[in-house]
């Protein structure tokens, strides 16, 4: 389960703490610059200037859990997210 995550430039640290303060929860991985991941994998746009466009990923298990983890950080900070179908961009 893949969640796009868009959020401040400035909270990515901050964000990745969190996720690491929950051990199996999730993982955080970014586009390298310059390659644009996110397009060739998923056909979604590029990130507004300022703001950082990361990908959330667990187990189907872990996925509620990081869903609501989600929903609060949403609630603090200015955090975008969406469920992504993986299943899109492979084959």
């Amino acid at each position: 389960v893949v969640h796009e995550v868009t959020i401040p430039d400035e909270e990515v640290v901050f964000l990745k703490g969190i996720m690491e303060a929950y051990p199996g929860l999730a993982t955080v991985h970014a586009p390298r610059r310059g390659e644009d991941l996110a397009r060739k994998w998923f056909a979604t746009a590029a990130p507004t200037p300022g703001r950082a466009r990361l990908f959330v990923a667990t187990t189907a298990s872990q996925a509620s859990e990081l869903e609501g983890v989600l929903v609060e950080l949403g609630e603090e900070m200015s955090l975008a997210t969406e469920r992504v179908d993986t299943r899109a961009g492979c084959g």
